[in-house]
């Protein structure tokens, strides 16, 4: 597996291909009618399979390339891995991030049109993507303090991902069948 790394969809979604836009739901979706539909839309069914390989190729449409699977988690998860390796400081923005407030600082940074300004100003980026600023420093931070975690605090974390996964807080799928179909039949 390739070290993890993140990206704003949009990046993806707008990436001058132009194959987002104008681009409807798919069939059974129509409800959700505006132009534009691509990846950070993606997630509609209820049934993680069908969200995750709408997303895969989507992804793949708009030249991403092709995946192997797609793994989605809720911010439960980041809860648990920060309760794990402890809170994380955000330099320039006069934060400490911890499980408790993990969900109202990320809506914050970017549902707040001053928080949003103000992430803008930090990180220099005017852009659309300079509206996830806050939380791509945080992702990278989170990232780094994984990489360096302790054994301890590894197997800690995989315990808390086995339970993320029985609650729904971490989704897997696979598009190998034989991969996907061993998650399946170990209720994954």
């Amino acid at each position: 597996m390739s070290p993890f790394t993140l990206t704003d969809v949009t990046l993806i979604d707008y990436a001058e291909n132009g194959t987002a836009i104008g681009r409807t739901a798919p069939p059974g979706y129509s409800w959700m009618n505006f132009g534009n539909w691509g990846v950070r839309d993606s997630n509609l069914s209820g049934d993680f399979p069908t969200t995750a390989r709408m997303t895969m190729q989507l992804y793949q449409d708009e030249g991403g390339g092709p995946v192997d699977g797609d793994i989605a988690f809720t911010p439960k998860l980041i809860g648990h891995i920060l309760d794990v390796i402890g809170p994380i400081k955000v330099p320039g923005y006069n934060e400490t991030i911890t499980s408790q407030n993990l969900e109202e600082r990320l809506h914050y940074y970017q549902q707040d049109f001053s928080a949003i300004a103000r992430e803008k100003q930090i990180s220099g980026n005017y852009t659309h993507a300079g509206r996830k600023a806050f939380t791509s420093t945080l992702g990278k931070m989170l990232l780094d303090r994984v990489r360096h975690a302790s054994v301890k605090q590894i197997t800690n974390i995989v315990k808390g991902a086995i339970k993320d996964i029985q609650s729904r807080d971490l989704e897997i799928y696979f598009a190998n069948p034989a991969a996907e179909a061993w998650l399946v039949e170990h209720g994954y």
